[in-house]
């Protein structure tokens, strides 16, 4: 818990309540694992939606990140949070099995996967990044999608965050939908 600055003090014990929520609901599918979950507060470097945010960079981290300062963050600390965890504690599984992914075929599979894990853990319906685009929004782009498929140097950001030609949250979309239809 990284709260030098005391940013977190009055979340700390809902945030380490959800995390232990969401470990012992994964645990009922999955085998129990040993990581270091990292939290952190960085200011506007969150879901603007939940005041949160999660990064899985190995398959023995997990970064969640916060902003107090987020009017949407205390209502987002119950099953919100816990579903953030299992998504990342998924990403975490996959890290240590056959990895997130280098090509955008992969990736995409990658967050369908983890977005339908999360889903059937909790009985609940996909996130705000996982319905961002309708059908006919995704339609125009799926011949990129097939021509790139493959390609390691895909632009992750473009297609996941909307940082070039793709929709903001386009790979989280489609990836679900993917794996959904699957």
């Amino acid at each position: 818990m990284l709260n030098a600055q005391g940013q977190l003090d009055g979340l700390t014990d809902q945030i380490e309540a959800g995390i232990k929520r969401a470990r012992l609901r994964a645990e009922t599918v999955t085998d129990p694992v040993s990581i270091d979950v990292v939290v952190q507060v960085w200011p506007k470097r969150v879901i603007e939606e939940r005041g949160h945010v999660g990064h899985t960079p190995t398959a023995t981290m997990m970064y969640l990140t916060f902003d107090p300062e987020k009017p949407n963050l205390a209502r987002n600390l119950g099953e919100p949070l816990e579903r953030m965890v299992a998504h990342e504690l998924h990403h975490v599984l996959r890290n240590a099995g056959p990895g997130y992914g280098t090509s955008l075929g992969e990736a995409l599979v990658s967050e369908g996967l983890t977005g339908q894990f999360v889903q059937q853990l909790f009985q609940s319906g996909p996130e705000p990044w996982e319905r961002a685009i309708t059908r006919e929004e995704l339609a125009p782009h799926l011949e990129r999608v097939e021509r790139d498929w493959d390609r390691q140097n895909y632009g992750h950001d473009d297609w996941f965050f909307g940082a070039g030609e793709q929709p903001f949250w386009f790979g989280y979309t489609l990836g679900y939908r993917l794996v959904e239809a699957y």
